[in-house]
């Protein structure tokens, strides 16, 4: 037999009633902030606690007594601006730090403008093999940091490497890459092709991530002299904004949705294949 005695399906007891939309509101809106607790524990901890320390560091030296044995010999003591008065009329640094910028302004604006013309290419419709493509151009990424070092290492010693036996042979200068101002270029070729994959994977995933609507608004706004194909080549160097039908995703929007001006009659899309 079953019980008399059920339970109340009131607005007030029922236990399938909805939650409030106060409560779910509020849970909705701590959410992310749950999210970014792990990541900035770990940022103070790994990341923002050591640099305090080291800049804490910064200001203070240790100041030896006697032989520097025993307790107590060792302590440190406030130095100021000291330390870093030492390091700024230090001529080795000042010279590191030339070479430094000097690899800088070789590797970054060609690492990011390589990735940034790969990028552009790959988001257009006529690329062909785009997902091998892209695996190709990521994969020296990927390659661990060792065995990139011995790869290099190979192609750039005189006495092993390949194109020292081609320059050889055809009798032209074999220049040192491991000593001078070849040294940059060696290091830089080594660096941009390590990191323009993962670049590149940043901007085009980016691009990916545009709406359609604004190909279409661009399509519409452009300028006549934009609009018009003056030349193939010319809409890879172009800016997207000047040639929105070479992208992936003005594809899928070849007729444009939005309802044309008042003045205006609105134009049929054209038929596939109709001139």
């Amino acid at each position: 037999m079953t019980s008399a005695h059920r339970k109340s399906y009131g607005a007030e007891g029922a236990p399938y009633a909805s939650p409030s939309p106060v409560g779910t509101r509020e849970r909705v809106r701590s959410a992310p902030y749950f999210f970014l607790v792990p990541a900035t524990v770990l940022f103070a901890l790994f990341f923002a606690l050591p640099i305090g320390y080291a800049l804490w560091l910064s200001f203070h030296k240790v100041k030896v007594s006697g032989l520097g044995l025993g307790a107590g010999a060792r302590k440190e003591v406030w130095a100021g601006l000291d330390n870093y008065t030492a390091a700024f009329t230090d001529s080795e640094l000042l010279d590191g730090a030339l070479r430094v910028l000097g690899y800088g302004c070789i590797v970054v604006p060609v690492m990011l403008g390589l990735a940034l013309v790969f990028a552009l290419m790959l988001d257009s419709d006529k690329v062909r093999l785009a997902p091998f493509t892209r695996l190709a151009i990521f994969l020296p990424y990927a390659i661990p940091g060792v065995v990139a070092a011995l790869l290099w290492g190979f192609l750039y010693l005189p006495d092993v490497s390949p194109f020292y036996f081609v320059l050889e042979r055809l009798g032209l200068p074999q220049p040192d890459l491991l000593d001078g101002g070849p040294l940059y270029l060696a290091l830089s070729n080594i660096a941009i092709w390590g990191g323009t994959g993962f670049n590149m994977i940043v901007i085009y995933t980016s691009l990916q991530a545009i709406p359609v609507e604004v190909y279409e608004a661009a399509k519409l706004d452009a300028p006549p002299r934009c609009r018009s194909p003056s030349g193939s080549r010319s809409r890879w160097w172009r800016p997207r904004w000047c040639s929105p039908s070479s992208s992936r995703s003005s594809r899928r929007s070849r007729c444009s949705t939005s309802r044309p001006p008042s003045n205006r009659s609105p134009t049929p899309c054209p038929r596939r294949g109709a001139r």
